[in-house]
């Protein structure tokens, strides 16, 4: 399968801690990478090469992960991973043997209750939540696809911190 560059922060969503050592990794799986924390999960879409073949998923340390840069992951037969990397880096990575949470069961059932859809610039919800530095949790609310999104937060010390985000046009 093929890993661009931006294909590595998928690991920004694993564990950091021990507490759960198979969330410390990215799962594997033909097509796809997923990641989480028990708190929050990301997937990707990864491209195959051609030829590839379907194989049985695994699990990659996050921090070798994180070192791949754009390349190609070919599982192996003999427990290992290999990443070949597009400045002829080549590592061999151990797959973890661990059983993965089963992630799908958490995906919401849009089809039966599709809920709000809006699209929010990436970069903008990055510089709001920049913003909210001192606060911990967050309240979301969203009226409508129209309508700005408001996140409501408190600092440590009680004081209101209130952001808003303006959808962008759903194409």
């Amino acid at each position: 399968m093929r890993i661009e560059k931006e294909d590595s922060a998928i690991q920004e969503a694993a564990a950091r801690e021990n507490v759960h050592f198979v969330l410390n990794g990215v799962r594997v799986e033909p097509g796809r990478l997923v990641a989480t924390d028990g708190r929050v999960l990301v997937t990707r879409e990864v491209r195959k090469e051609e030829g590839e073949e379907d194989f049985a998923p695994y699990l990659l340390d996050r921090s070798a992960f994180k070192s791949m840069k754009g390349g190609s992951l070919t599982a192996g037969p003999n427990g290992t991973a290999t990443f070949r990397g597009e400045k002829g880096v080549e590592m061999s990575i151990p797959k973890q043997e661990k059983t993965y949470p089963k992630w799908e069961r958490v995906l919401p059932n849009l089809e039966e209750n599709p809920g709000i859809t809006i699209m929010l610039s990436v970069e903008y919800l990055q510089k709001l939540l920049k913003a909210f530095k001192g606060v911990e949790k967050v309240n979301l609310t969203i009226v409508d696809g129209e309508t700005a999104a408001t996140l409501e937060g408190e600092t440590s010390d009680g004081r209101k911190v209130l952001g808003l985000i303006m959808p962008m046009t759903l194409k």
